[in-house]
């Protein structure tokens, strides 16, 4: 039996899961243009989860860079990056979960 190729790359279940960091995830991506959109997309998430805008906008930036436009991950990348520089207290539900945990 085969396995399926994971989405993302290798080590995006590991990151899911918070069982690596986002610099060792980003050294198991192979040399693609898809699974660097996509690594770039998840760690941004996490940054922005994590109250971090400036490693979400450093990430969503480099997500667009990957230039892989064809999924939707670059375009909501774009749209969130245009919307954390547009409004600094964006997210505000994310910013009232970190003061009442």
């Amino acid at each position: 039996q085969g396995t399926l190729p994971e989405w993302g790359g290798k080590g995006t279940v590991e990151f899911l899961a918070r069982r690596i960091q986002a610099v060792t995830f980003l050294e198991r991506i192979e040399d693609s243009n898809s699974q660097r959109c996509i690594a770039r997309w998840l760690i941004g998430m996490r940054c922005l989860e994590n109250g971090d805008r400036d490693g979400a906008k450093q990430n969503f930036s480099a997500c667009i860079e990957t230039g892989y436009f064809y999924t939707a991950i670059c375009h909501w990348a774009s749209a969130f990056l245009a919307r954390l520089e547009r409004d600094p207290q964006w997210p505000r539900s994310i910013q009232q979960d970190k003061q009442n945990p």
